[in-house]
């Protein structure tokens, strides 16, 4: 695959991994894991799957020894283990839960479980991004550029969009949770401070009207989180002050900035975005 393909390739499972975490979080009901999300992951690291005891399992190779084994329930425990002895610790026959050396088992599996939930995920993620070549070079970078050029001057809100997407993989910048709810509006930045050393968010603020074509850039910042509200962004939107760049020439420092200074790998914190 082509770098971009890579890049757009690792979007989507830091995309899943996220729902797969988010999914995690205690609810009124208990917690319940994203399965779809997860089953993407797990197909995505090359796993197999079967069901066993109405459970659904899967490991890169059954036949190992001792194979490594996911069950996809709401725990998401990984076992280094043989089959049969998930079979038992996961979901036991009532005559195998007789013998106390079963039942001992059963009641501890910490010395075959070597992750559970969100460490599971996490394994995962890491597996499905192993997998791809995320090296680039400046051609690269410049095919980037053109394609969101060229979209934003045939006013093809898709194409920009997904060419700022693919900077701001490169460059951690983060989609503001409250633009999904902006219509039309895809707005990029970084968790930052304002002068006061609250909470903020941009350092810099790309702004991208798909409606009206029009994208911008502001040095400031949103402040009161780093996460801010839909009307807090709203407001901020309707009272901002004039763009340091607008166009064509927000894809050339967002070019520039990957250029000069390459960027590292990710931190686990990033998922939670």
């Amino acid at each position: 695959m082509s770098f971009k393909e890579n890049l757009r390739k690792k979007i989507e499972i830091d995309r899943m991994a996220r729902r797969a975490l988010g999914s995690l979080e205690p609810a009124e009901d208990g917690v319940r894991i994203d399965r779809e999300a997860v089953r993407g992951l797990l197909e995505t690291a090359g796993y197999e799957s079967r069901v066993e005891r109405d459970m659904e399992l899967f490991s890169r190779d059954f036949s190992a020894e001792p194979p490594e084994i996911i069950v996809l329930d709401n725990e998401l425990p990984l076992y280094r283990t043989t089959l049969p002895d998930v079979l038992l610790r996961r979901n036991p026959f009532l005559k195998e839960m007789l013998s106390i050396r079963n039942a001992i088992r059963i009641l501890n599996d910490k010395d075959v479980v070597r992750a559970r939930g969100a460490d599971t995920v996490m394994k995962l993620h890491s597996r499905c991004v192993m997998q791809l070549d995320l090296r680039y070079n400046r051609a690269d970078i410049e095919s980037i550029f053109e394609d969101g050029a060229q979209a934003l001057e045939a006013n093809q809100p898709e194409a920009a969009a997904e060419a700022l997407t693919l900077f701001a993989e490169l460059l951690d910048l983060r989609v503001a949770p409250a633009a999904s709810k902006l219509q039309g509006f895809l707005i990029l930045g970084r968790p930052t401070t304002d002068e006061a050393g609250s909470p903020a968010f941009g350092n810099p603020l790309i702004i991208y009207n798909q409606g009206a074509g029009t994208l911008g850039l502001l040095e400031n910042a949103v402040s009161g989180s780093h996460r801010p509200k839909p009307a807090v962004l709203g407001d901020f939107l309707s009272n901002h002050p004039e763009f340091s760049l607008e166009g064509k020439a927000v894809l050339e420092r967002l070019k520039t900035e990957i250029l000069e200074n390459p960027p590292g790998h990710k931190s686990i914190d990033s998922l939670s975005r």
